[in-house]
């Protein structure tokens, strides 16, 4: 009974991370510690939330619920405003540990600045406006102006540095619950599909950068290794990712579609034709400017031509007209719709205007499923949500920034996908797998493993096929009220900078 109460769980987050490479880089005898964590514990592929957005899925994966229970529905709230950590109304795990006298360590989560005061330490990722705390994909993206190999090496090494640190307070710090986030598999898989994928229309051989996504995940596997040799018989551990990753092969500019079809309309409508930020980016790369430019011009120059690229994407809201009756945000192959004022009327126009859209290159059908916020989102904040969520086909990635092609190239040749990844490996973890699970499924067997009751208004379910019974209890005060505005406007510009 005393080593019931002692039990512990690491929880490390690998962004994006997908089966669909994991299994033909584990065939090839590249991973022998994801290898090793399949083969001796259980795994699944989970479904994310819809859209499939880093910062609601992870805040799903931390509370058990859906985005009409927790409030976070994107990296900005439907207004454009940049979310914290006191928007979630949630409970998340933490808080529950708390509870429970028991310590939390939370590294590089998105959503948790501004940091709560907990038994134990939080140290923000996303969305902390201090680039020095910040790890993560978007403060490694303002290197996208410089030769793609040195930036990709100097990501390993800072991948590497960070695990130190986090192993230095696994053995130094006391802990029951220490959850770690490493983006390394969403922005690598992203930027260098093309390289890897032969049939991508923007293929470019490189026999090095070629490897690149491999590479990314061999370093995983390594860090994982890391963690492994300091894991005891008290310890399970759960390996997960909030989506995956996959091709994208054609951009299509959602907002530019709802101003053609009369249900966007902006003060000035002035647009960028004949030089758009993809042909730029297009360019440099393929004429290997890259690398050239980072050794003639400034850093700082360079980054700031960065930002001139996706400026236009933070000014959308402040260019409406008042009489706009829908805009978009974007999100991988989903968009949200948004209605300034509700009106029926115009969710059905629109929705039988968008489902006949197709490419005029193939004839395709790209709006694959329209959703109604209702199917999609329950709970106390589910107003707060979008009026229609649009998934396209998987390889179309729709953009909200760009105002003037309908269509264009993708500045980024990966995208988010919706299966991403669930590995469980412990002494409290039973061998198996399961077709798939739920993305809500996590944090209820996250309890189920620590030896605590699950609050019954979670969305999910402790995976009992995986680690055994569950204890349930009520649901009664497992949300917040905290909403608060943390970011100065100068902050709320640099972050919008970075994403």
């Amino acid at each position: 009974m005393e080593q019931e109460m002692k039990r512990k769980l690491l929880v490390l987050g690998f962004d994006g991370a997908t089966f669909d490479l994991i299994e033909p880089f584990r065939k090839k005898g590249v991973l022998p510690n994801f290898t090793r964590i399949m083969e001796g514990g259980a795994w699944a592929p989970l479904i994310s939330v819809i859209p499939p957005v880093s910062a609601p899925a992870w805040v799903s994966i931390s509370t058990g619920k859906n985005p009409g229970k927790h409030n976070i529905y994107g990296f900005t709230d439907g207004r454009g405003n940049i979310v914290n950590s006191t928007f979630r109304k949630a409970k998340a795990i933490w808080n529950l540990l708390d509870e429970q006298r028991k310590k939390s360590i939370i590294i590089n989560i998105p959503v948790t600045y501004p940091p709560e005061t907990i038994n134990g330490a939080i140290y923000p990722g996303i969305l902390d406006p201090d680039e020095k705390v910040y790890h993560g994909r978007f403060q490694i993206d303002k290197e996208a102006l410089m030769e793609r190999k040195k930036a990709l090496e100097k990501t390993f090494q800072w991948e590497f540095k960070k695990t130190e640190k986090a192993l230095r307070y696994m053995k130094e710090q006391e802990w029951d619950f220490f959850f770690i986030l490493y983006f390394l598999s969403d922005f690598v898989p992203t930027i260098y599909w093309k390289y890897m994928d032969p049939n991508h229309p923007q293929h470019i051989h490189d026999p090095d950068l070629s490897q690149a996504i491999e590479k990314s995940y061999t370093v995983l596997d390594e860090i994982l290794g890391r963690f492994l040799s300091l894991m005891d018989e008290q310890t399970d551990l759960v390996v997960i990712s909030d989506h995956g990753i996959g091709p994208s092969k054609k951009v299509l500019n959602i907002n530019e579609w709802l101003r053609q079809n009369g249900f966007l309309t902006l003060k000035m409508e002035q647009y960028e034709k004949a030089l758009s930020p993809e042909k730029v980016a297009r360019f440099l790369e393929n004429h290997k400017i890259v690398g050239k430019l980072v050794m003639v011009f400034p850093d700082s120059l360079l980054k700031g031509a960065y930002r001139l690229v996706f400026k236009r994407s933070r000014n959308l809201q402040s260019r409406m007209r008042g009489d706009t009756m829908a805009y978009a945000h974007s999100h991988a192959h989903f968009a949200t719709i948004w209605l300034p004022q509700k009106n029926d009327e115009i969710l059905n126009d629109l929705e039988m205007k968008i489902k006949e859209l197709k490419d005029p290159e193939t004839g395709e059908r790209i709006i694959t499923r329209i959703y109604r916020r209702e199917e999609l989102f329950h709970g106390p904040f589910a107003n707060n949500g979008p009026d229609l969520v649009l998934e396209a086909l998987p390889h179309y990635s729709m953009r909200s920034q760009r105002i003037g092609n309908l269509f264009a190239e993708p500045i980024q040749s990966g995208d988010h996908r919706m299966n991403g990844i669930f590995i469980a490996h412990g002494p409290h973890v039973k061998k198996g797998t399961l077709q798939e699970i739920s993305i809500f499924d996590a944090c209820p067997t996250f309890l189920t493993l620590l030896g605590l009751p699950v609050p019954q208004d979670m969305d999910g379910r402790t995976l009992t096929e995986f680690v055994g019974a569950v204890q349930k209890t009520k649901a009664s005060d497992t949300e917040r009220d905290l909403q608060q505005e943390f970011y100065s406007k100068k902050e709320e510009e640099k972050i919008k900078k970075r994403l």
